[in-house]
């Protein structure tokens, strides 16, 4: 996919706006899948501008950065299954960050 955009290695402008494109389809629109776009970008050791867009993806994120400082901000311990609190914590999360985007409601 990126080779079709990308014939030579791509300015950091390009990888800014084409990490800020993928970033929105990620956390906004929910069209792409985070950990699949990750896995997508990894594989892809082929291609020059791939390991870019990663270090924008994990680093350079706005989007991505909020939702670990939240992570981090709840305390959640490593050993999950054993934290009695887990449950409001990880409902905490996901009430700031829902997973999916709500069906628009029709009359």
């Amino acid at each position: 996919m990126l080779s079709e955009f990308f014939k030579e290695p791509a300015s950091p402008e390009e990888i800014t706006q084409t990490g800020t494109l993928l970033s929105k389809l990620i956390w906004n629109h929910k069209i792409l899948s985070f950990e699949e776009t990750l896995l997508a970008l990894a594989d892809r050791d082929d291609d020059i501008n791939s390991f870019s867009l990663l270090e924008h993806l994990l680093l350079a994120s706005p989007e991505f950065a909020t939702r670990v400082d939240c992570f981090l901000s709840l305390h959640v311990r490593e050993d999950h299954w054993n934290d009695p609190d887990y449950f409001s914590s990880n409902f905490m999360y996901h009430e700031r960050f829902p997973e999916f985007v709500p069906a628009p409601h029709l009359e």
